[in-house]
């Protein structure tokens, strides 16, 4: 769970399939007391939704949620001191609202892989690296806010980025693999739109909590997450570490090394003795047989006296 240093009675979660998403610390961001940072994994195409907790003793005023995806607006939702109750009381956001011929509909988040070549950035590196910059984030920001009440407006829209294909280039060092996007919208009950007052005559937030999500191998990559170790060999294991179908595996390669043992001590029995040593030496059997040259015959010359001379040369 996100919780910020000044403000730690609210926490901001990242909830998928009913479960909050493991938060890993990110040791190269310089938060301040009221920003909270986490890297989280993201999947293609799965749902995600934003949970806000808070806890007693309860803030005096209504609180209102932001939250932004890859740096956009996308939807707005209040915590009002009628529904605190209890020692705790949180609140699910699931997607963004929208009016279609004055039905209400719901846009649920959902995590999207970016699609990534290896083209050159041209005249558009600048604007493209500009939009890049928040991608691959969700930023909840936390508003104490005053004085709500009905509209008769509809639902801010959402606006959502669609970048098409990005150069690899325009990544470098930022590890992003997924963007955030929005389903198809469903049919939901007509919802209450209200107008608010900011307790901070500056409109800022008391509190910002983000979200980078990164594939699995991203953060491996950025050093998120520990990178898988080799496994062992069989060889190498303790043999009661070593479950039936690793122990088959075992035995199995244990056959297959003594049969080639055999074969090979076979082959060294039925190599003929006295063969000639290869002139690299590389000989299995580590025997030298020597081959001997021909006698030559001698010359013998008699001198004029009758003694023989035996000619070496």
């Amino acid at each position: 769970m996100a919780i910020t240093e000044s403000h730690p009675r609210i926490k901001v979660e990242i909830i998928c399939n009913g479960t909050a998403l493991k938060e890993y610390d990110d040791d190269e961001n310089d938060d301040s007391r009221d920003t909270v940072t986490r890297y989280i994994e993201a999947k293609s195409g799965e749902e995600f939704e934003v949970r806000h907790t808070l806890t007693k003793p309860y803030p005096d005023t209504a609180v209102l949620f932001v939250i932004l995806l890859d740096g956009k607006w996308t939807r707005g939702s209040f915590m009002r001191p009628s529904s605190f109750h209890g020692q705790t009381t949180d609140m699910t956001v699931k997607g963004a609202n929208t009016v279609i011929d004055e039905e209400w509909f719901l846009k649920k988040f959902c995590f999207s892989e970016l699609t990534i070549d290896d083209s050159d950035l041209g005249l558009a590196g600048d604007e493209l690296m500009k939009t890049l910059k928040e991608m691959g984030e969700i930023k909840v920001e936390a508003y104490a806010v005053k004085n709500l009440r009905d509209s008769h407006h509809g639902p801010r829209q959402a606006t959502m980025t669609d970048l098409g294909t990005i150069p690899e280039k325009a990544l470098k060092g930022r590890g992003t693999t997924h963007s955030t996007s929005l389903r198809a919208p469903t049919p939901v009950s007509k919802g209450t739109v209200l107008h608010y007052e900011y307790v901070d005559p500056d409109k800022k937030p008391f509190a910002i909590y983000k979200f980078k999500h990164r594939s699995r191998d991203a953060l491996k990559s950025l050093m998120v997450i520990p990178r898988s170790l080799s496994p062992v060999p069989l060889e190498e294991r303790d043999i009661n570490t070593l479950n039936p179908e690793e122990m088959r595996e075992l035995l199995k390669r244990q056959k297959e090394q003594e049969a080639a043992r055999k074969v090979k001590l076979e082959v060294k029995r039925e190599r003929p003795r006295g063969h000639n040593v290869p002139a690299n030496g590389d000989d299995d059997d580590d025997e030298v047989s020597f081959v001997s040259a021909k006698r030559r015959k001698l010359t013998v010359i008699i001198d004029e006296d009758g003694m023989e001379t035996i000619d070496l040369t």
